[in-house]
Parts: structure tokens; sequence; C-alpha cells
């Protein structure tokens, strides 16, 4: 049988709503999930960019006696989101030039699916990436859609009197500390490239722009407000950016004395492939390799990842180890809040 795998990345994000001086506070979403779980399967199922998307298989996750001792009152909740689509979809052989439509019934569409499980103690969402479902910002957008349908459609509103107030949520990713201690280990720097805030204008115009000469007064008369500037070392591999002052760079990112919006570096340790750090925005993230395939009448078929595979392993993962680490995912996200 052919044996075939697929990647699957997985990253944590902390939900946060605004304060009462706007101040950026975390928000636990427990208490929503629980209401979105007590409703019919039909009225989680709302309109994301003319899209069906629904949210399904909500429980609790059965902690081990170990977990449940090394993490006091923790409540894991697991839930699966799906993105439904509905556009006409055909198959192709890489042996011939013809398509076959793939015929789906009024009341089938094609799914794309998404595995979550959201801690209520960190009030951190750990959730399965797949480029072709919903994002974040998307599972935020969801919320918020049920959370109106939730109070609206409760015994106590009444739509003539009261005002109805939009969830105030929004997800941050968990940042990852070690891209920055990785990124000063590099020893041949191959490129910077970077990205000023929007005010860069009143914080180093006079500096950038004595740096630019002529070239910077077309950001008065173009009247642009964001600038990016790319470094590279060049084509050679032997050639690098300067070493000393590309570690200062990242030291000041690290320090929080940045006027940077963004700073990726390529670069690499020694004679190991080249590495993209993102300095400002790098995710905690993980992987984990899933069979794609399965044999069927003697002959290898694809497969799409089944949800409670994922479960099991997204569970082991977060709360017992990460791949060959002695540490479980979640105490890396503790880590990475503090």
């Amino acid at each position: 049988m052919v044996s075939k795998t697929q990647v699957v990345k997985f990253e944590a994000f902390a939900a946060y709503t605004h304060g009462d001086d706007g101040e950026e506070v975390k928000c636990d979403v427990a208490k929503l999930l629980d209401g979105i779980k007590r409703l019919e399967s039909q009225k989680r199922v709302v309109q994301y960019f003319g899209m069906p998307v629904r949210m399904d298989k909500m429980h609790d996750v059965i902690l081990d006696d170990d977990t449940i001792q090394r993490n006091k009152d923790l409540r894991l909740m697991y839930f699966h989101m799906t993105k439904m689509r509905d556009e006409g979809a055909a198959t192709a052989v890489l042996e011939t030039e013809e398509l076959t439509d793939l015929e789906l019934d009024a009341d089938e569409y094609m799914a794309e699916d998404i595995s979550c499980l959201y801690d209520n103690k960190l009030k951190v969402l750990f959730i399965q990436r797949n480029y072709h479902s919903l994002s974040i910002s998307g599972i935020a957008e969801y919320l918020k859609k049920v959370y109106e349908i939730i109070v609206k459609g409760s015994s106590s509103y009444d739509s003539e009197n009261d005002s109805f107030d939009e969830l105030d949520i929004f997800f941050k990713p968990v940042p990852d500390k070690e891209v920055l201690k990785n990124a000063q280990k590099v020893t041949n720097y191959r490129s910077l490239t970077l990205s000023f805030a929007n005010d860069f204008e009143d914080s180093m115009s006079d500096k950038l722009k004595s740096m630019l000469g002529s070239l910077g007064g077309i950001f008065d008369s173009l009247g642009g407000t964001k600038v990016g500037i790319v470094l590279s070392a060049g084509d050679s591999k032997a050639k690098t950016l300067d070493i000393s002052n590309t570690k200062d760079m990242i030291s000041e990112v690290e320090n929080g004395n940045s006027i940077f919006s963004s700073a990726l570096i390529r670069g690499k340790r020694g004679d190991s492939p080249v590495e993209k750090f993102d300095l400002l925005n790098g995710k905690l993230q993980t992987e984990h390799k899933f069979s794609s395939v399965k044999d069927k009448d003697g002959k290898a078929r694809k497969i799409h990842l089944d949800p409670n595979t994922v479960e099991d392993i997204m569970k082991l993962i977060y709360v017992n180890k990460d791949g060959n680490s002695t540490h479980s995912f979640r105490d890396k996200v503790i880590e990475n809040l503090k």
C-alpha cells in the first residue's frame, strides 16, 4: 500500500476584549460556547462571506488523572467548525485532460473543517490550521454572529425596547519567544525585510529621509503613510548582512524599542537550511503528520482527516507532550504569555 502523510499545523491564540478604559483584557468564552452548544444544529449555522459556517461536535475533553493533578481546575472544551462550499466542483486525473463533475445534492456541500480546543484557565484557543477553512478572524466573526442569535433569541429580549451591543472579542496569536533567541544564533543573515508603523514619518522621518536622499521626498509628494525596506546580502551564499549590527537590531526588537510594524529575517546557522524568522509576529505553533490515504479494494484512496483522530492528537500535544519535547504545548503557552 502507498504510504502518504500530510503535515498539519496547530497554533494558539489568546482571546481578548476591551475593558472599560479601552485596554485589552483577556476574555473567557466558555460561557458563550456552552450557550452555542445548547442551540439546535440549524441555529448554529451562520453566513460568513456568503458561505454557511457551523460549529458542532461540542463537548468537554476527558482528562486523565495525571493531567488533572498537574492542571488544577482546567476545563478543556472541544469544538469542530465547518465551512461549507456549494459551488460546482470537478475531479481530474493526471493522465487525461478530462474533468468529471462532482455531483452534490441540493443539501450537500464541500466541507472545509478545523478542530479546536479551548482552555478556560488560560483563555486560549488551540486550533488546527486549514488554509481553506476558517481563519482565526473568521472564528471571531462566527462567535459574534452566534452571540447575537443567542441574545436576540432569549425570552427576556425585547426587540422593540432593548438595545443590542455586539460582542467585543478578538484573538491574538501566542508569540514564540524562541524566534528571537534563534534569530540571534544565525551566522549568515541573507535578507532583512522591514515595514514601518503608520506614524513612521513622525517618529523617524528626518533620519530616514536623510538616508534615502532625494528619494525621501517621494513620501511627501505621494502622501503615503507606510513604507517597507528590503536589505539583501546578494546572490553569493558566503555573503551576509553585517552580523553584529543585525544582532543589535534583533535585541532592539526584543526590548520593545522597535519602530517597525513588521521585521522578517532570512538566514541560517552553519550548514543548516535558510529559515525565515518573524521577529514581531512569530506565532507559537507545532505540527503533526497524519496519514492521508487508506487502502480500499487494493487501491490507495485519499481520505479526509477524521476529526476524532485530530482531537485525540491535539489533546495529546496540548496537555501531555509536544512532539519529542518533555513539556506539553500548554506549558509553552504559559511560558510565552508571561
